[in-house]
């Protein structure tokens, strides 16, 4: 008989651990899932180029024209050139393919 119940006891625990963890899973693929709704990836995508164009981090501001020349911080630098670099090496149709592809592997 207590050879039963251990045996029931760590079925429940194996069940509890595989809950979750599918439960964890989920969280990224459900984010994985929602649409871009960020405007500025366009500005992201330029900019990581601009980036690799140049060897270096942008000062001023080189699109619009309002900022022309003046001082600009690029506090997402690393990012765009993320954004960029898989939007160029997987010839990514839209923006939205690096999350397709992370969530079809």
């Amino acid at each position: 008989m207590a050879t039963f119940i251990t045996a029931i006891r760590d079925h429940e625990k194996v069940l509890r651990q595989s809950v979750i963890l599918v439960l964890l899973y989920l969280i990224p693929v459900s984010q994985a899932l929602l649409p871009i709704d960020d405007p500025d990836i366009w500005w992201h995508l330029r900019t990581g180029q601009w980036i690799i164009e140049h060897h270096t981090v942008p000062m001023t501001d080189p699109f619009s024209a309002y900022g022309m020349g003046k001082p600009w911080v690029a506090y997402g630098w690393l990012f765009d050139i993320l954004v960029y670099g898989l939007y160029t090496q997987l010839g990514a149709p839209s923006p939205g393919s690096p999350r397709q592809l992370a969530v079809s592997h």
